[in-house]
């Protein structure tokens, strides 16, 4: 329970620093001591994810536990764009940080009407003399007023006989599986990276009949994909992600090749090392599928709707061509699991090359 690894219960990759105490590259000394210090500056938010017609609010603290006082301290506050314009920006009352003591400085609060597009934005503070900072990623997503439905596209919960066929000669659909139906084939969501050792730990919840936990260790996105042009991501998990995960399925892909990246990738423990797929696509006969094997239905998570609205606005672009082509046997074995079925696929890359790699173990 360090800042390191630890290799002795199995292995537990769990540290911001690897075994020897090296850096994992995960996050630099300076930024740690952002929050991790003697001395810091604080925002409390009820959330990180807002919509447009709300106002961003923030409770600001000071932590002091160093030697000394700090007297006749201000800070600056920011919101800042990607593209390091400033949204809004103050400062806050003259204070005193008292040695040993946390002291509230008060409530800033931004109207974000101005913001008519998704954005990721970053709140900043620091001292005057920029000798503390601090700053928090925050997300600001459009009021969606009604649900967008788009006829060329077929949504789906399940693939039936009549959604292939219909697939095959030409049709785009969007698969958002029943968990029911995906059950054997895929792991639980999990949003947070599996805690100290997988095996470890599996083994203890199954000696006490108690829940295993999904295991896995947070995501790979391909974040330039056009998908996200509605839905800002970085290459690994953020707070975005958090009920979008929470109320996710990640379906099993080992039977594909080696080869194949899906969109969005759970990353699998070290002990079962699966392929997982949480948005994935393929080309199939005449037709384009993605897979998103997340609960996208409920309205008052308004994520889960910018997502959703994200994926139908690329799938009915020109950017929604998949690369990697499928047989309709194959899809559905990667689907749902239907392992005892020889399928093959190949890449529309390869420049005309037909040779088709064997699809399943």
């Amino acid at each position: 329970l360090d800042l390191q690894d630890f290799p002795g219960q199995g292995t537990a990759l769990v540290g911001m620093l690897d075994a020897f105490m090296d850096s994992k590259g995960i996050i630099t000394p300076n930024e740690w001591r952002q929050s991790c210090a003697s001395q810091t500056i604080q925002a409390k938010m009820p959330r990180l994810v807002w919509q447009n017609n709300e106002t961003f609010t923030a409770n600001i603290i000071a932590i002091n536990y160093g030697a000394d006082a700090m007297k006749n301290q201000i800070i600056q506050w920011s919101l800042v764009a990607k593209n390091g314009s400033k949204i809004k920006e103050g400062k806050m009352d003259i204070a005193t940080f008292k040695q040993g003591k946390i002291t509230n400085l008060g409530d800033i609060n931004i109207p974000l009407s101005n913001i008519k597009d998704t954005q990721q934005l970053t709140f900043k503070l620091s001292t005057s003399n920029n000798t503390i900072t601090n700053q928090y990623n925050i997300w600001v997503y459009p009021k969606i007023d009604s649900e967008e439905s788009i006829e060329s596209i077929k949504i789906k919960s399940f693939l039936d006989d009549v959604t292939i066929a219909q697939l095959e000669k030409g049709a785009k659909v969007l698969l958002l599986p029943e968990t029911s139906s995906i059950k054997a084939n895929s792991v639980g969501g999990l949003f947070t990276s599996d805690y100290w050792c997988y095996p470890m730990f599996k083994g203890i919840s199954e000696r006490n009949k108690k829940p295993v936990s999904p295991g896995t260790l947070g995501l790979l996105i391909d974040d330039k994909h056009p998908v996200f042009n509605n839905f800002p991501t970085s290459f690994h998990s953020d707070w975005q992600w958090w009920s979008i995960m929470k109320k996710s399925r990640p379906i099993i892909l080992d039977a594909l090749d080696e080869a194949y990246r899906p969109i969005v990738q759970p990353i699998d423990n070290f002990e079962r090392c699966s392929k997982l797929g949480l948005l994935f696509e393929f080309k199939v006969g005449k037709g384009n599928i993605l897979v998103c094997s997340t609960d996208l239905s409920d309205t008052d998570d308004f994520v889960a709707q910018q997502l959703r609205l994200s994926i139908l606005r690329y799938m009915n672009s020109e950017a929604f061509h998949p690369k990697t082509l499928i047989t309709s046997k194959a899809l559905l074995s990667t689907i749902y699991g239907n392992l005892g079925t020889n399928a093959n696929s190949r890449n529309t890359n390869d420049k005309g090359n037909t040779n088709g790699y064997d699809l399943l173990n």
